[in-house]
C-alpha cells in the first residue's frame, strides 16, 4: 500500500510541476500512514 500510494502522489506532485525527491515523499506517507494506524483508523473505509 505504501508504495502505491507513494507512486501515485510522486506522479501527482509530477504531473503539477511540484519538484519533490522520492525520498521526501516516502517519509510523508510513511509518516500519515503511521499517524493513522496510531489512531487506529484506516486509511481507507468502505
Amino acid at each position: 500500500m505504501s508504495k502505491v500510494l507513494t507512486d501515485t502522489v510522486y506522479s501527482t506532485m509530477s504531473l503539477e510541476d511540484q519538484q519533490v525527491s522520492k525520498s521526501k515523499v516516502v517519509k510523508i506517507v510513511d509518516a500519515i500512514l503511521k499517524e493513522k494506524e496510531l489512531k487506529g483508523n484506516q486509511f481507507f473505509t468502505n
